[in-house]
């Protein structure tokens, strides 16, 4: 169909400021928080059809993205407040360690898949998820804890084995322990890729995806803004000219989707699949947004379906043979082509497929959170696609819906810098309200941020806000929707009735009444 995307955003850009979060922007959020918060071992709304975290809705890849959306989000709607997110952080770290999101590696290590399947009985088991390629887990375990370093100016995943993966089985084997920290597996994936060519490495023994290798980019870009180095554009520039000889489009015009590096075979997205290119131009646009450009929207154009009032949903692929057995998986095709058409800035497109999310997906609120319940079925009987997998309601909406045009590419081409961290954060947020604007203005010297009561949470608000008493800034007052409610420097503090005022060395502590949730304005003289 014709449905052209709106014209692409070239290189590195300033977007507009965002407004505030919307209703289900806020409920995005928390349904990243829900699934992050659970037990350890708990995966409630997180099972998809493949229960052996073989696919591509397997928790590890919900938790990743879950964590790059929270990032796009902090640093493009909420970025002075820290607060919000740094919690949710370290829960979505916590449980990308537990062994149920990682052993699958025992078994996928050695070979027998369908494009691998030479390998299997002549490779040996290994149980370190992160040593020996599996790049499918480790560039993400990698990718978070950097991110959280990144965003919160807080190295706790750079001590040594603070990435420590354990398991001590009941029934069989004996305890195994596995202790990295940020760095030290940064530097396990960057030897792995110099040692394969830059090509990147392996998923599966010996399957080079381009698509995994993408979040190992991102990572040793944000490695270099906390270390100073280069070497994203060292393994850019490798990788770009290692898939020369295989050529990073296949035949059909679509992105190679890997190379079986023992047998030097490229793999093509011979069905094809869309959440192989849209995937994979979400990624890739973080660092090479020409080429994604010139591509993708043909992409696209082949799989998208127009609905009714502007809706918009895509063509699914169909279940392939695997060994005799019609077999699907948890690709999620929907989702990421609303990730890709967010980070695109295809605007038409985003609001076609958000759209028929709200109107044949079933959109459910829970504990604040927006999410969309698992559907099995793939279209009903008047052609409609129902399909929904817990990696698109959890993660690849919130993610379309948190991001901005070209959020990737300018997150990855406009680092903050260290005056950022200096200036006034909301660093500590209770439970029981929403923040849905926080931005610090140097040029007026003021902090914007409204507050808002969760309608399921009750009590007063408590809010600490850092860098406020710092040396030099000097008087101020807190303004409540236009109207003074406090003010005071180094010395005094003075607040209203229902908005008590403290001060804990450079920290301010606010605490609101639901009735005083709402637009504040703190501005220095």
């Amino acid at each position: 169909m014709n449905h052209p995307m709106n014209p692409p955003v070239r290189g590195p850009r300033v977007p507009q400021v965002p407004p505030r979060l919307d209703a289900k922007q806020v409920g995005s959020l928390r349904q990243i928080e829900n699934i992050a918060g659970q037990l350890d071992g708990e995966w409630t709304m997180m099972g998809g059809r493949c229960g052996l975290q073989e696919d591509f809705g397997a928790f590890r890849y919900q938790l990743a993205y879950a964590g790059l959306a929270l990032a796009l989000a902090h640093y493009h709607r909420l970025p002075n407040a820290p607060g919000v997110f740094k919690p949710i952080f370290q829960n979505l770290i916590r449980k990308m360690m537990h062994p149920g999101v990682w052993m699958y590696w025992h078994y996928v290590s050695q070979g027998g898949a369908l494009t691998n399947g030479h390998l299997w009985g002549k490779v040996p088991a290994l149980w370190d998820p992160v040593k020996k390629d599996n790049i499918m887990f480790s560039a993400y375990l990698t990718l978070l804890p950097l991110l959280y370093n990144y965003l919160f100016d807080d190295d706790r995943y750079a001590k040594p084995g603070a990435l420590t993966m354990a398991i001590n089985p009941l029934t069989f084997g004996d305890r195994m322990v596995f202790e990295y920290d940020q760095h030290s597996l940064s530097d396990t994936i960057y030897w792995q890729m110099v040692q394969n060519g830059y090509l990147g490495v392996a998923c599966e023994p010996s399957c080079v995806f381009q698509i995994c290798n993408q979040p190992s980019i991102l990572a040793f870009r944000v490695e270099d803004f906390l270390k100073g180095t280069t070497r994203a554009q060292e393994v850019t520039e490798g990788y770009l000219k290692a898939w020369e000889e295989f050529g990073m489009l296949d035949a059909g015009a679509h992105f190679m989707v890997h190379v079986v590096t023992d047998l030097k075979v490229p793999i093509p997205n011979a069905l094809p699949w869309l959440w192989s290119d849209a995937w994979l131009a979400t990624m890739m646009h973080s660092w090479n947004p020409d080429f994604v450009h010139e591509h993708y929207p043909r992409m696209l154009e082949e799989f998208l379906i127009p609905g009714p009032e502007d809706t918009c949903a895509i063509r699914l692929w169909e279940p392939v043979d695997v060994r005799g057995v019609k077999t699907t998986a948890d690709t999620a095709d929907f989702g990421w082509a609303a990730v890709a058409a967010a980070e695109l800035g295809d605007e038409k497109t985003l609001r076609g497929l958000l759209g028929h999310a709200d109107r044949f997906m079933n959109p459910t609120w829970r504990d604040g959170g927006l999410y969309y319940p698992r559907n099995d079925t793939r279209y009903d009987e008047q052609g409609i696609l129902r399909l929904v997998e817990p990696i698109t309601s959890n993660t690849l909406l919130p993610f379309a819906r948190l991001n901005v045009p070209s959020g990737l590419n300018t997150f990855y081409n406009r680092p903050w810098t260290r005056t950022h961290f200096a200036e006034p954060m909301l660093t500590e947020i209770s439970n029981n309200v929403d923040v849905v604007e926080a931005r610090f203005q140097p040029a007026g010297s003021e902090l914007r941020f409204t507050l808002k009561a969760r309608q399921d949470r009750s009590g007063d608000a408590e809010i600490s806000i850092s860098n406020v008493f710092e040396k030099g800034r000097g008087a101020w007052k807190l303004y409540r929707d236009g109207v003074e409610s406090a003010s005071g420097d180094d010395e005094r503090v003075a607040g209203t009735a229902d908005l008590r005022i403290e001060r804990h060395a450079d920290v301010m502590k606010l605490v609101a009444s639901r009735e005083a949730m709402s637009a504040y304005t703190l501005v220095w003289a």
